[in-house]
């Protein structure tokens, strides 16, 4: 017995580290998807969901200081957005998300105000719905935008082609954030759903199917770093770091 109990838990030592990865403040520390019909989600609903780690905050830099996720990155007309902002109208370490196309009829907006804390694994779920009309932030499973809008019954529209982005905004006293467990849906999700999220249960545990539009646990640590949704949108890592990962259950085991 004594010796299936050593084979067992050296087994068990010989598994990978499972991790996140940090992006530094390098605006060449990113995941960039440069196909550009890439996650050109349209329609109903669009729900975001992420672990995040602010490792620092600096105040004074741009507004929008480190994309967690934002469509047609390089454009004040972002399809969509979900950013972490150093500093803004919302206050320091808020969330910001929304997106619009300027003289679309799409339009919806929300901030978290100074909510994240840094050196800590915090969940954040952003989602718009035609349900609803209004874009929601959720903080660690609880609603908490400061200021909301949509336009009622209007549907998500596209921005024509654009690329995809995850990382800083630019080098300019940018945070330095780890994140783990991205995920994106063209669906609303449940309550139940979105509590299981922020309990670390891993997306496509939650929800899989085709639905589920991209999904990135941050675990490799290489370059395409593969789309588990089975979408193929994989992207090209540049820079960023190993990084411990969040307080969640592992996706495949």
């Amino acid at each position: 017995m004594q010796k299936v109990i050593l084979v067992l838990l050296a087994m068990f030592l010989a598994v990978p580290s499972y991790g996140g990865r940090q992006f530094g403040t390098s605006a060449t520390d990113k995941d960039a998807i440069s196909d550009t019909g890439a996650l050109d989600i349209t329609g109903c609903c669009l729900t975001i969901s992420v672990w995040v780690y602010p490792n620092t905050v600096t105040a004074g830099a741009g507004k929008f200081g480190f994309k967690i996720l934002a469509k047609n990155p390089d454009n004040s007309h972002r399809q969509y957005y979900l950013n972490i902002e150093d500093t803004g109208d919302f206050g320091s370490n808020s969330i910001a998300a929304g997106g619009g196309n300027g003289g679309s009829s799409w339009n919806g907006q929300a901030n978290c105000g100074s909510h994240l804390v840094t050196n800590t694994w915090q969940h954040i779920l952003s989602e718009y719905s035609t349900n609803t009309a209004v874009q929601d932030i959720y903080y660690n499973g609880v609603k908490c935008i400061i200021g909301g809008n949509g336009n009622s019954g209007v549907a998500i529209s596209s921005n024509g082609n654009s690329s995809v982005q995850i990382g800083p905004w630019d080098s300019d006293g940018t945070p330095t954030v780890k994140i783990a467990e991205l995920a994106v849906w063209d669906i609303e999700l449940s309550t139940l759903e979105k509590t299981a999220l922020a309990s670390g249960v891993p997306p496509v545990k939650v929800h899989a199917g085709p639905h589920l539009k991209f999904y990135k646990p941050y675990y490799g640590g290489f370059s395409p770093e593969p789309d588990m949704s089975g979408n193929r949108n994989n992207g090209t890592l540049t820079g960023t770091s190993a990084a411990p990962h969040c307080p969640c259950s592992q996706p495949y085991h």
